[in-house]
């Protein structure tokens, strides 16, 4: 039997080898082409074949093209892939094999959206026919996330003729913007990979803006593409006038100024800025341009005055991006209105936000308020990164050395890390003090409170969501002020703050993924918050009942999003936070959960409750 084994070893071995011996000597074209497998499933990407088939096919140059055309017509998935896959590598292809590698792509459209790997080779070969044809694929498919912008990219400053005529769209061309989106995110990356500098086609583009027969869609992303291109003064000076002149064109000139990095943006984000405060401040930080001014760095007086306003925004996500960008733009009036939010107790991001700024700022009279905060804060986290900004002061360590990036991204990075509750012993140190079913009713598998079952509040202004109408049964119900809070999370689907009258009477109070909500006094506190992708935020909202209604306002920050909570029998909240937790309690705030002296009171309790028996 051992020597059956050996024999049939022996056999599979000589069958290997011989194949890779046939596959190192495939003497011709035809030859090595035979050799690519015929599957039919799980074929991806390239296909299939043994890598020395691939590099003899490729070793043939331009001869192999017509060949390989022919398979990459075939039926069969894997070969049709490889040879397909292999066009688009070929070397010293010429104009004229344009005829062939069309054929190619138009019937291996079935992949769509641009996928066919022989778009490649048209940026090899160039010319007015690959241009052409390249740019009308572009605006069919409306991304340049695929092969034709590879292909494009290749082409680099040549193409861009192509794209500019690709622009030339006159109003019964029918175009709409999103035809537009491919030849925006190829200029895109000419100017920020390749660093393509090229003043004389960005002077083409403002001809192409003042055609009045051009499509207004196609003249946006001709301006966005012009600061992709060139830093000119002049022509930026002619972007910024033309703005002034046709003001439905702001967006578009801002978004080229700003990568121009041309300070006549300034205005637009000034004039951004004056609007948002007279409507009395947004309620996200989406719709400024915070980030930009970061990035833009030194800014006039007013400009700098007015995002201080935005400190005293009802969004607290608002003041901190407004306090961080006082620190990037160097706005050094701004000191004194930073200390202050370095001082709240409430919001230990609009803190941390103070005192980068402060530190940007080198603001040696905000030494004290952030020592402070090292010495005395609630939030251990923070008052880490206080001690650290304060041993930096005092040490005179230069900005580059204390922040690796010194930019906006850092921020994002530091606050997540700044969000890493200290885990805790154990939540049995804690111990949940049950709620009378008369004030709190939770939801379970057998019991769902159905009595307390709402509409759907995103049908009531979005009804294509909703073709069938959908109630929500909440988690939880909690009476306050004679009536019922009900609520519910649904994770990256939303939540909402429901005051349950009865189902036709339900008036949705806040728009939060909510945990639980707590009655203690006059006041109701919704433990709430969200941990998703880079996301990771958790807040108390405070509630209060008034002859005018509901009055909603955050009250504290969580250190992130609350995973559970209950009473506990001195009235505090307990609130877990990823691997830690918090202790809530509405006359002394918050507090990191502290296992040994939660231990200690709780064995305390013990010894008093064995004593009274």
């Amino acid at each position: 039997m051992r020597w059956i084994m050996w024999v049939g070893l022996f056999c599979a071995m000589s069958m290997t080898m011989s194949h890779v011996a046939s596959a190192a000597r495939c003497k011709d074209i035809e030859q090595c082409i035979s050799q690519i497998p015929y599957k039919h499933k799980n074929v991806r990407g390239k296909g299939n074949v043994d890598k020395a088939i691939r590099e003899q096919l490729l070793a043939h140059g331009r001869k192999a093209l017509v060949p390989l055309a022919r398979v990459a017509k075939e039926s069969n998935p894997n070969r049709q892939a490889v040879a397909d896959s292999l066009i688009a590598q070929i070397q010293g292809l010429q104009e004229e094999d344009f005829e062939i590698i069309q054929s190619v792509i138009k019937h291996n459209r079935s992949y769509e959206r641009g996928g066919v790997w022989s778009y490649r080779a048209l940026g090899y070969i160039g010319g007015e026919k690959a241009g052409t044809f390249l740019v009308d694929e572009l605006k069919r498919v409306q991304t340049a996330s695929n092969q034709i912008g590879v292909a494009l990219m290749r082409l680099g400053a040549d193409g861009i003729p192509f794209l500019i005529e690709g622009l030339r769209c006159f109003e019964p061309c029918h175009e709409d913007e999103e035809a537009f989106d491919g030849i925006g995110e190829v200029f895109y990356k000419l100017g920020n990979e390749l660093s393509i500098v090229d003043a004389e086609s960005a002077k083409q583009l403002i001809k192409l803006i003042q055609d009045d027969k051009v499509t207004d869609a196609a003249k946006h992303v001709a301006m966005s593409a012009i600061g992709d291109i060139t830093q000119d003064p002049k022509i930026a000076q002619w972007v910024y006038d033309y703005a002034i002149a046709h003001p439905k064109f702001v967006d578009s000139v801002t978004e080229s100024l700003q990568t121009m990095k041309s300070p006549l943006v300034e205005y637009f984000y000034s004039a951004q800025l004056s609007q948002e405060i007279e409507a009395g401040f947004p309620s996200s930080v989406y719709q400024l341009p915070f980030t930009d001014l970061a990035r833009l760095g030194k800014v006039s007086e007013k400009t700098g005055s007015q995002i201080v306003a935005f400190l005293q925004a009802p969004s607290w996500e608002v003041r901190v991006e407004a306090a961080l960008s006082l620190g990037y733009i160097g706005y050094h009036q701004g000191i004194s209105d930073l200390i202050t939010l370095v001082e709240n107790p409430h919001d230990w991001r609009q803190s941390y936000a103070g005192i980068k700024a402060l530190h940007l700022l080198s603001a040696k009279s905000a030494l004290p308020a952030i020592d402070d905060v090292a010495q005395t804060h609630w939030y251990a986290p923070l008052r880490q990164y206080a001690h650290e900004v304060v041993t930096a002061f005092k040490q005179e360590t230069p900005l580059s050395a204390f922040y690796q990036e010194q930019d906006r991204s850092e921020d994002l990075f530091k606050l997540m890390a700044l969000a890493q509750v200290p885990p805790i012993c154990h939540t049995h140190f804690f111990e949940k003090v049950p709620e009378s079913i008369e004030v709190k009713q939770y939801a379970t598998k057998a019991q769902p409170l159905t009595a307390f079952s709402y509409p759907e509040p995103v049908c009531a202004y979005e009804a294509e969501y909703c073709e069938v109408p959908r109630n929500i049964t909440p988690a939880f119900a909690a009476k306050f002020q004679g009536r019922w809070l009900v609520g519910d999370s649904r994770g990256e689907f939303g939540g909402e703050l429901m005051s349950f009258v009865k189902s036709d009477k339900t008036k949705i109070i806040l728009k939060e993924n909510i945990e639980d909500v707590y009655v203690i006094g006059d006041y109701a506190y919704a433990v709430t918050g969200l941990a998703h992708g880079f996301s990771n935020l958790g807040m108390i909202f405070k509630i209060q009942m008034t002859k005018q209604g509901y009055v909603i306002a955050p009250f504290y920050r969580l250190p992130g999003a609350p995973n559970a909570s209950w009473k506990l029998n001195d009235g505090a909240i307990f609130i877990k936070v990823s691997e830690g937790a918090v202790i809530f309690h509405p006359e002394t705030g918050l507090k990191m959960a502290d296992c040994d002296e939660q231990s200690v009171q709780l064995q305390q309790a013990r010894k008093e409750d064995i004593k009274n028996r």
